[in-house]
């Protein structure tokens, strides 16, 4: 039986092997030179992969097959994009969203704060929705028009935002005459009497009469339009809806004052004031006769 090792042998003879092994290692290191900044391993690496490669014909193959692949999927992915993003439901989305914008940010100022209504807010605006400052009168004069009571304070409202967005006289009118034209192409020719239309039919001409009134008395409004234009713009308004002058008289508001938007509404649906009028006169019931 042999005995145990002393353990101050072992000891030695541990560190002993360890010296050894250590100057092997440094030997080594030294033999191979400095070591490899992480550049030039990546570098290495590649290197070593690309002769790999070039050494097997089917593996390069592949990896062509593969990046021509992925290249692909990627370019086809990218033009879907392009195509979503330039797509006419998508621009019309941005643009309803812009719209949203300048409705929202000059709400805070219309009717309530109207006397801080400043050219730098526009200016502000402009530079957030990229329209210009008479895009934002006319996309505001629009939902006015449309969305809010025409009433003495709209009306106040369509001046002091002319004034804020430095419009000159003409291009006031152009903004009329545009707005103008957009509402013939919705509601067709102004019919003060239309006959066999259906429910739908009449609901639009109604609203192109309502239209054509608010525009007439914006264009004879002292304050937007001058005196020396007006009765230029009240013509191109006439000539836009193929209405007459008697249409224009029947549909004039002659205060916003005195009719309020209940008013106002029966006129539009009756067609005119002559016409409620005479719609009012055959209603009115006849005085009861006296006995003979």
């Amino acid at each position: 039986m042999t005995r145990p090792s002393h353990p101050k042998k072992l000891c030695a003879l541990t560190r002993s092997r360890c010296q050894e092994e250590a100057a092997l290692a440094e030997a080594e290191a030294a033999a191979a030179g400095p070591p490899l900044s992480p550049e030039e391993q990546a570098r290495a690496v590649v290197t070593s992969v690309s002769q790999v490669v070039e050494a097997q014909p089917l593996l390069k193959g592949a990896l062509w097959a593969g990046g021509l692949f992925l290249a692909t999927t990627l370019a086809f992915s990218v033009y879907k994009v392009y195509l979503r993003f330039n797509s006419q439901r998508s621009k019309r989305k941005r643009q309803v969203g812009k719209n949203v914008v300048v409705v929202e940010a000059l709400a805070k100022y219309l009717p309530a704060e109207r006397s801080r209504l400043t050219p730098g807010v526009v200016k502000s605006l402009c530079a957030r929705t990229g329209f210009s400052a008479d895009s934002v009168f006319r996309k505001q004069l629009r939902y006015m028009l449309n969305e809010r009571p025409f009433d003495a304070e709209a009306a106040a409202d369509v001046v002091a935002l002319r004034a804020a967005c430095g419009l000159s006289d003409e291009q006031v009118r152009g903004v009329l005459a545009d707005t103008a034209e957009r509402t013939f192409k919705s509601t067709g020719i102004l019919m003060r009497r239309p006959k066999g239309l259906t429910a739908e039919g009449l609901a639009r001409k109604v609203q192109g009469r309502a239209l054509f009134s608010k525009l007439l008395y914006l264009v004879e409004m002292e304050g937007l339009v001058p005196a020396t234009l007006q009765e230029a713009t009240r013509g191109m308004l006439l000539d836009t809806f193929g209405a007459t002058g008697e249409d224009a008289d029947a549909l004039r508001i002659p205060s916003l004052t005195e009719l309020d938007e209940a008013a106002l509404t029966r006129m539009w649906e009756a067609g005119g004031r002559d016409v409620l009028a005479e719609q009012e006169e055959e209603e009115r019931p006849e005085p009861p006769q006296s006995p003979a």
